[in-house]
């Protein structure tokens, strides 16, 4: 049974993991939510309901300059062999809601620009064109 807060978003995107115990790891994300993140990641044994602080990378900065990423603070809620699941400390992070935003815009632009399939009409036959 699912108790997600927010639509979980197919994403991947460079991220990295400081855990006191440790120390950083790097991962990249497999889906993302307002209440939380899948990290996709060798796993060492994090116990759950560790804290983490989870660093977003950006993949391509569009100005230069020098940026220090905010740290996100989450627990460890869940536990698979490729990775960890993740829940935010603070529901809907504003760096998280900036990169989904974002995110969907340019998966609304891609299927504008997209062409369309173009369906014939069904024909209809009328008693004039039959020449009845």
């Amino acid at each position: 049974m699912e108790h997600r807060w927010g639509q979980r978003l197919e994403l991947q995107h460079e991220v990295r993991l400081q855990v006191e115990t440790h120390g950083t790891i790097s991962g990249r994300t497999r889906n993302l939510s307002l209440s939380g993140v899948f990290i996709a990641m060798p796993i060492p044994p994090l116990p759950l309901w560790t804290r983490v602080a989870v660093y977003l990378h950006a993949e391509r900065p569009r100005r230069p300059r020098r940026h220090v990423p905010q740290p996100i603070f989450a627990y460890v809620v869940r536990r698979t062999e490729d990775g960890v699941g993740l829940e935010w400390c603070q529901f809907a992070p504003r760096s998280v809601r900036k990169l989904l935003n974002s995110n969907a815009k340019s998966h609304n632009e891609s299927r504008r620009a997209q062409p369309r399939a173009v369906t014939a009409a069904p024909a209809v036959t009328t008693p004039a064109s039959t020449g009845q």
